[in-house]
């Protein structure tokens, strides 16, 4: 996802949060993953620590991952997703 993506996701979690608390508290999590993610790579270089770069990597790919999830439930007709036009490409 790009970052005006993300922004766009969050924004719209924000605008729609009465009534969607759940679905808030699950953005914040998908983001603050995505936050750590960035922020563990250089503490791997510091610590020579390349075992869990792939955790790392899964970080950083949490919002692509919830977002392409999320869209196959919708899809599918299991879950509805109306942000998912919040972040389609422009």
């Amino acid at each position: 996802m790009t970052l005006d993506q993300l922004k766009h996701f969050k924004r719209w979690h924000v605008c729609h949060r009465d009534g969607h608390e759940l679905e808030f508290a699950l953005c914040d999590m998908v983001l603050e993953a995505w936050v750590l993610g960035w922020m563990l790579l250089p503490t791997l270089a510091i610590l020579d620590a390349e075992a869990l770069l792939p955790a790392s990597l899964a970080l950083i790919l949490m919002p692509e991952l919830y977002c392409g999830l999320r869209r196959q439930l919708h899809l599918s007709g299991r879950l509805r997703c109306d942000w998912l036009d919040a972040i389609r490409t422009r």
